[in-house]
């Protein structure tokens, strides 16, 4: 199915930003209870919403507490399809590999074309 999507100025966005902000961040954490199977569009959104605003680790850092605070089994905390578990991973998608790509990649070349090829680059050469 086809989704069409408007994209407005930056400048927009201001006040619903202020207004997920207040209060501890209050409404966030009330959406992420009521995901009801949209954990993932939930947490996409908001990651993109707070990163653009350089505020996404602020963001990370409040759902994960509650996350943490409200927990009935510490046993499976961060396992589960939660709003919180989808933020994190969107944001290492979004922040993470592209800053593991530009620190790595100089050394994977070194590595794959290294003209030694007597050295073995398996993790379990056995």
């Amino acid at each position: 199915h086809i989704q069409d999507t408007a994209i407005l100025p930056d400048r927009d966005y201001d006040n619903l930003l202020l207004l997920l902000l207040q209060n501890n961040m209050s409404i966030v954490k009330k959406l992420t209870q009521v995901a009801n199977n949209r954990e993932k569009q939930i947490a996409e959104s908001l990651v993109k919403a707070f990163e653009m605003r350089r505020s996404a680790v602020l963001y990370i850092k409040e759902i994960t507490k509650a996350e943490i605070e409200t927990t009935t089994n510490p046993g499976i905390i961060f396992r589960g399809n939660t709003v919180c578990t989808r933020s994190v991973d969107m944001y290492m998608r979004m922040v993470g590999m592209p800053y593991l790509h530009h620190i790595m990649k100089p050394f994977i070349n070194m590595i794959v074309t290294n003209k030694d090829r007597k050295k073995c680059c398996e993790l379990d050469p056995s």
